[in-house]
């Protein structure tokens, strides 16, 4: 591994701690480096706080800043926005270089921090691709949401070995582990809003909020609805100070806080890519699909989702137990399936967590 890379490696770690606080934002580390030796570190603690560029360069006298170099994870901005640009920072600190792990996939800013720095003569070099990906891959829902303007979509689905979210009782408590739970939590905190079918709401009575993680607000929820069975004393009304939509042509009183949205259909099916366009347009980035079977297999039905977060636990339930993905695939001649990539496989007490990508 080259200097580059190395550095860039610990300004990855930097910007992980940035964690959900950060959101809508990407998470970004940074550090400032002199002979070889680390001298700051910083990385972007919360929305509308200061960049991980600044954090970094507030730490030290302008001495020590004095041809040292700069090692940050995303392009470093060069607009006004919440916070000046970090740019203009830079290029009074003295820093000589800059080293990028990705560009800004922003197509107002994309490559203009760059230049900005080139053209002030500030060297501005960039880690390897394999770096790139890496810079990336920590800010998928930016990404996305930059380049397609939509939201970043999570699948979770928590079953048994033989692929069944309930029983034919529609019984699901608790087929996942209490580390596997709490990890769901984690999801929902990274969520801006958490999209579930009527049936998990009627059988199940979630709340849907996050409980037992640190978050910065509470997600929104939307329930799937079209024949608006959802009454008022469901769970999901009582959390105080967080939307709820409704898709559903009918109406009813459930609550202040709830807003209906219409149903847009395309060949007889709901059309959850309008729906979800609908969304982003209202501000939500990163969406977390809950369920149930019919929910979730729509979503993959329409190719519409980015990641699967799939817990499987050491259960069989049988052939009447609750399918987890409940609707038949449309799929071309001599396919048997939709294969799925691997990008990691954990263990969390007894359940295997596999996340997967298309």
């Amino acid at each position: 591994m080259d200097e580059n890379d190395k550095f860039l490696e610990i300004a990855i770690k930097e910007a992980l701690k940035g964690g959900v606080f950060v959101r809508p934002n990407p998470m970004v580390g940074c550090v400032i480096v002199k002979n070889g030796k680390i001298l700051a570190s910083g990385y972007h603690k919360v929305f509308g706080g200061p960049h991980a560029e600044v954090n970094a360069i507030r730490k030290l006298d302008s001495k020590k800043l004095k041809n040292s170099s700069m090692y940050v994870t995303l392009e470093p901005c060069s607009t006004y926005g919440k916070t000046p640009p970090c740019t203009d920072l830079i290029i009074k600190s003295g820093i000589k270089k800059v080293v990028i792990g990705s560009i800004d996939p922003n197509p107002l800013h994309r490559g203009r921090g760059a230049d900005i720095l080139r053209k002030n003569k500030i060297t501005v070099e960039f880690g390897s691709k394999e770096i790139e990906k890496k810079c990336e891959d920590i800010n998928s829902y930016f990404f996305k949401n930059m380049k397609e303007k939509m939201p970043y979509v999570v699948l979770k689905l928590a079953g048994s070995l033989d692929g069944k979210i309930a029983n034919g009782k529609y019984l699901s408590k608790w087929i996942s582990s209490e580390k596997s739970r709490l990890y769901a939590h984690k999801l929902r905190a990274e969520s801006d809003l958490i999209i579930v079918g009527s049936n998990t709401v009627l059988k199940d009575n979630p709340y849907l909020n996050v409980r037992d993680i640190k978050t910065r607000k509470q997600p929104s929820v939307c329930v799937i609805d079209l024949k608006l069975k959802t009454c008022q004393k469901s769970n999901i009304f009582s959390i105080k100070d967080r939307k709820v939509f409704v898709i559903s042509d009918k109406t009813k009183d459930l609550g202040k806080n709830v807003e209906f949205i219409k149903p847009i259909f395309k060949n007889n099916e709901l059309d959850l890519k309008k729906i979800l366009k609908r969304f982003y347009d209202l501000g939500i980035r990163t969406v977390l699909v809950e369920g149930g079977g019919i929910t979730v297999a729509n979503f993959v039905k329409q190719n519409l989702f980015d990641k699967i977060y799939w817990f499987v636990s050491p259960i069989i339930i049988g052939a009447d137990g609750i399918s987890s993905i409940g609707l038949p695939l449309e799929l071309k001649n001599g396919e048997i399936g939709m294969r799925l990539k691997i990008k990691k496989v954990s263990k969390l007490d007894c359940d295997i967590l596999m996340e997967l990508e298309r």
